[in-house]
């Protein structure tokens, strides 16, 4: 018995492995790097902006109200005028009759193209697109009318200067004088008409504000000038 238990050799001994002191967690997949946003190029101006009355459009209408009101502070003065002249007793002649139908005239186109260029600002302010035709027709009347009464009014003054008989007729020289202010009127009417054109054609901001350039489809003259 002895022997056996000297003879057996012991179990060899088998090192146990030691644990790591800094254990490696399990790799995780790594996530893509995060790109910065991207920078919006700069928009333009909301159509909001566009659409409202502002800048040289709103001047224009303002300027162009100022001008009207203060033109019809005359209509008393020419109604009474013509009024005289038809209700003035004596023989009717050639000149009573021509000064009446300058009087007369000359209230007509007063009133037609107060008329018809609040029709086109009204319109204007609408977006509708037969405002610019408008302004083109109330400049036409205000051309003609007023031309029409500075030739007769011209005519009626030369008469009174240079026929025997009349010669330093004293009111003469006011027919002058009225003739003269008529043609400032026939001036001022053709530039405000080309004024209108060329702004409401070219104008940028005006085709922002309406949406497109249709007006210019319906308007009597300058329809192939429209804006880039």
């Amino acid at each position: 018995m002895e022997q056996n238990q000297q003879g057996t050799p012991p179990p060899p001994f088998q090192p146990q492995p030691n644990p790591s002191p800094n254990p490696q967690p399990a790799s995780q997949p790594q996530q893509a790097p995060q790109q910065p946003p991207r920078p919006q190029p700069p928009t333009e101006a909301a159509p909001a902006d566009w659409g409202r009355i502002g800048g040289w459009l709103l001047a224009f209408i303002v300027m162009q109200a100022i001008q009207i009101f203060a033109m019809l502070s005359d209509f008393p003065s020419l109604l009474e005028d013509a009024l005289e002249g038809v209700m003035a007793g004596g023989p009717a002649t050639a000149m009573s009759m021509a000064i009446a139908v300058c009087d007369w005239l000359a209230l007509g186109t007063l009133v037609a193209y107060a008329v018809a260029v609040i029709v086109a600002l009204v319109q204007l302010v609408q977006r509708h697109p037969l405002f610019l035709r408008n302004f083109q027709l109330a400049g036409i009347v205000a051309v003609a009318g007023n031309f029409v009464v500075f030739l007769v009014m011209e005519a009626i003054h030369v008469y009174y200067s240079t026929s025997p008989g009349v010669v330093g007729y004293e009111p003469s020289y006011g027919y002058s004088w009225e003739a003269g202010s008529h043609w400032t009127l026939v001036v001022l009417a053709l530039m405000w008409t080309i004024f209108w054109t060329l702004y409401f054609a070219r104008s940028v901001r005006v085709r922002h504000y309406l949406g497109s350039d249709s007006h210019l489809d319906h308007v009597l003259f300058g329809r192939g000038m429209r804006s880039a």
